[in-house]
């Protein structure tokens, strides 16, 4: 009996997403396997649903999941291909060229369009992006820059995403984050497994591996642990790895090959389980309900690995169209979700679909066929040392840019004696331009309180507790990142006369009352009611933007006293009052502004435009029933005390609120995230200083 060998071959010049397939002495042609690239196709075209219309395909991240398995199996044939280096007689000096041989290949593929993207979007970011977006999306740039994206998010990074105004362009990222994290550790395992186990064993050694990952995932992780860890990821990875050593090409006799060529064209149980596979994965992807992932999962993850078992040569899978979309995929996956945050922060208007989403997409495909086309095809047939040189100048241009601040804005110079930094009073045009932009950019940095010890993380929200103080009263702020915005200048009104000050902040939430629907918000104000029942203050500051206490009341409530938002507003207030001496002073909401005009507000001054009009305009949310509850609050609690801004923001001559400051050539006091701008801040100050000097 003879034996026939096999061999494997690229269908793409230097591309390391070929997928081979034995060659039969001259009775098999060379090719690549299609149908794998069909199943990518499937896979992007389910994140693309999902992230354009995720209230239609709730279930389509799934296609993620798929990617994943996708790349286990590519990894290991890359690998498989490189082990004939790893010989026996040399072993140690040979890991080293092995697994560099591995990271070039595939980083190759991987980085030069990454790196491109980033620099791109980091450009329209300054550029075309709302200013609202810039502060959140530098400090997730840098971390995809370094494939960290998926690192757990921090409280702040929390809050930050969850303003209207505040999508981040790199959220994507995090899958490119899980795969490269997991190039780092597979040449180790697979170099044990190689050196250490026969062929047969090595695919028991990678189950268990995979069983370790999925309890691991399931039993030690939370949910959104499980979603971004990459330990939490490697039995998705192993199913490919699995894959690819079950159906790896041998030597087969011709008596095997002629079995094998029956068995391929012989109707089967295997076509069968196969189109179930396909019409599964098709079906679970685009089911309108959403299911819990933690079941979903599985199901996809294992009904892919199947597939790609039993597809090989399928005619739907390795159609033309199919497969040209699983090419694309890669530039597609990078490319649409930053046009898509332009479209959700710009053109949305608030909608979740519109005809300009049909152009976004429109313009995200014809941008992929275009990156595919002429760059990623051309730089896959680069060099390796001309590649370098492309990966390192896109690298320093991205460094350069996220690593520098734009305007090399000094947020709140603690040597300042105001907080505006202005000294000489008036301002030109230009000027006040270019702070109101600060201050917006620079917002959320400018939460941060210099005097404060943050119990967890560098801040801005959370507990912390002031140091440095010379009085002798107990003093506590507690609100949502309004606490955080007023944090200094209280600090610095209350010094001399507080002994402690405890400041505790959360992502949008009210001390006093949430809505039900705000899920984000559950807990907080039994927090808030645990840290002053602990701290027994003997002063107690609330500042908060208003958001559901300023919601409507049921239908049929006429007065106050009967709303229930109010009740509970009453009643937290009077636990609160309980566990503080003397006073509690409560700010009264001011209305929400539409971030977007803050930057309309010098020109409509220096035009000497009709400010009334413009004024109702930059106003998007009305706080008069806010303020209503607040001021049945302060009869009903003896504690109470109103701080109230409107005097201070209020326009006799056209009775409405003005919010910039027009005798200065347009100051805004509000940032474009909704708080007081550091101007903002210098108007309000001397009501703390009132404040303090009277405790």
């Amino acid at each position: 009996m003879t034996e026939l060998p096999l061999k494997t071959v690229d269908l793409e010049t230097n591309s390391d997403d070929s997928v081979f397939i034995p060659e039969v002495a001259k009775h098999v042609t060379k090719k690549k396997r299609q149908d794998l690239q069909g199943i990518r196709g499937i896979a992007i075209i389910s994140v693309l649903c999902f992230h354009f219309l995720p209230s239609e395909f709730p279930n389509g991240y799934l296609g993620v999941d798929q990617f994943f398995v996708l790349s286990g199996f590519l990894m290991c044939m890359l690998l498989r291909r490189s082990s004939t280096s790893l010989k026996s007689e040399n072993f140690r000096s040979s890991v080293i060229p092995f697994a560099f041989d591995f990271y070039i290949r595939r980083l190759k593929r991987i980085v030069p369009l990454y790196l491109l993207i980033i620099l791109i979007s980091v450009l329209a970011l300054f550029y075309i992006f709302p200013d609202t977006a810039y502060e959140t999306n530098i400090s997730s740039g840098k971390r995809a820059l370094v494939f960290m994206s998926n690192r757990a998010t921090t409280q702040e990074e929390d809050y930050f995403s969850m303003l209207a105004i505040a999508v981040d362009i790199f959220t994507h990222t995090w899958s490119l984050s899980v795969e490269v994290q997991f190039y780092l550790i597979i040449p180790i395992l697979f170099i044990i497994g190689f050196k250490t186990l026969s062929d047969e064993f090595q695919v028991h050694f990678y189950v268990l591996l995979s069983a370790i990952s999925l309890v691991y995932s399931y039993c030690f992780c939370t949910e959104t642990q499980a979603f971004n860890s990459v330990f939490a990821r490697v039995w998705q990875f192993n199913i490919g790895i699995i894959l690819y050593l079950l159906t790896e090409p041998k030597k087969i006799s011709t008596d095997e090959y002629s079995l094998l060529i029956e068995s391929e064209n012989s109707p089967t149980y295997k076509k069968t389980i196969k189109c179930i596979m396909l019409i599964s994965i098709i079906w679970i992807v685009s089911y309108p309900v959403a299911y819990p992932s933690a079941i979903l999962r599985p199901i996809v993850t294992i009904s892919t690995g199947i597939l790609m078992f039993l597809s090989e040569n399928d005619g739907i899978l390795s159609s033309h169209t199919l497969t040209y979309v699983g090419d694309l995929s890669y530039s597609l996956y990078l490319i649409h979700w930053p046009l898509y945050a332009y479209w959700k922060l710009v053109l949305s208007d608030g909608s979740i679909c519109n005809t300009y989403l049909l152009l976004v997409l429109l313009i995200s495909i014809l941008a992929a066929v275009l990156s595919y086309e002429c760059y990623e095809k051309w730089y896959l047939k680069l060099s390796n040392k001309s590649l370098m040189i492309l990966c390192g100048i896109l690298l320093v241009l991205n460094a350069g840019t996220l690593f520098k601040d734009k305007l090399n804005f000094d947020s709140l110079s603690q040597n300042s004696t105001r907080l505006d930094g202005i000294i000489n009073g008036k301002v030109s045009f230009e000027l006040a331009e270019k702070l109101n932009h600060d201050w917006s950019i620079n917002d959320f940095k400018n939460l941060n309180v210099p005097s404060c010890d943050y119990e967890t993380g560098n801040g801005p929200l959370g507990w912390c507790r002031h140091k440095e103080l010379n009085g002798k009263y107990k003093l506590m702020l507690i609100g949502n990142s309004w606490a955080a915005n007023h944090g200094r200048i209280i600090y610095e009104e209350c010094q001399n006369s507080s002994k402690s000050i405890l400041q505790g902040s959360s992502q949008g939430c009210d001390p006093l009352y949430n809505s039900p629907e705000a899920t984000h918000c559950t807990g907080t104000v039994a927090k808030y009611r645990k840290g002053v029942v602990n701290e027994k203050p003997e002063f107690l500051f609330i500042t908060t933007k208003f958001n559901s206490v300023g919601d409507p009341m049921p239908t049929g409530v006429t007065q106050i006293k009967d709303d229930p938002i109010y009740r509970a507003m009453r009643r937290h207030t009077d636990i609160l009052a309980e566990n503080v001496k003397y006073k509690l002073f409560l700010l009264k909401p001011l209305p929400h502004i539409d971030g977007e005009k803050v930057k309309d507000i010098v020109g409509m001054v220096k035009q000497r435009e009709d400010l009334k009009e413009f004024d109702k305009v930059l106003i998007k949310r009305s706080s008069d029933l806010a303020r209503r509850r607040y001021d049945q609050l302060f009869k009903d609690c003896k504690k109470c005390v109103s701080i109230d801004y409107m005097p201070l923001l209020w326009n006799s001559t056209t009775d409405y609120w003005r919010l910039y400051d027009e005798n200065n050539s347009g100051l805004t006091y509000v940032t474009s995230p909704n708080h007081l701008s550091p101007h903002g801040l210098e108007l309000v100050r001397n009501i703390y200083t009132e404040i303090c000097r009277t405790l």
